[in-house]
């Protein structure tokens, strides 16, 4: 964290593995955050003057944090379980899942999910990556190859 004013930086964490892309709760005692154990990533929240993450899921996979709901309740995240992309929430105090999107196709990601000011709608990013492979014979362009 870095004050603004004076420019002094302070450390907030001092995991073992990966710690990232926090993002603040509407009060600003906590941060939500991307927690690395192994080869999975889970959701941690830890208060915002530092201290240990403490894990607020447990499912297998990649779960990146991204917003809280303007109440504090809930927290947007994508998640990439059984080989897709998909936008979830999980409620801070029962520390439920929910999946809010039904994507099963491969070569879709879903990102930065952001709260709506009324908590009634949450933005994200859906994208498709696409494409193509192309022979070069020879080491020489051909000048009527798209």
């Amino acid at each position: 964290m870095a004050d603004l004013t004076t420019g002094t930086q302070h450390k907030l964490t001092f995991d073992r593995e990966f710690v990232g892309y926090p993002c603040w709760s509407p009060d600003g005692r906590e941060l939500a955050l991307e927690v690395r154990r192994g080869d999975d990533i889970f959701i941690g929240v830890m208060p915002s003057a530092g201290g240990t993450p403490e894990l607020l899921n447990e499912k297998r996979g990649l779960s990146w944090a991204f917003s809280y709901s303007p109440d504090g309740r809930r927290i947007a995240f994508a998640g990439y379980r059984d080989d897709t992309w998909n936008l979830w929430w999980i409620d801070r105090g029962t520390r439920e899942e929910q999946r809010l999107t039904g994507n099963t196709r491969l070569d879709v990601y879903i990102r930065y999910p952001s709260w709506s000011p009324k908590g009634d709608r949450i933005v994200y990013e859906q994208a498709e990556t696409r494409g193509q492979v192309f022979l070069l014979e020879g080491g020489r362009p051909n000048p009527s190859s798209p």
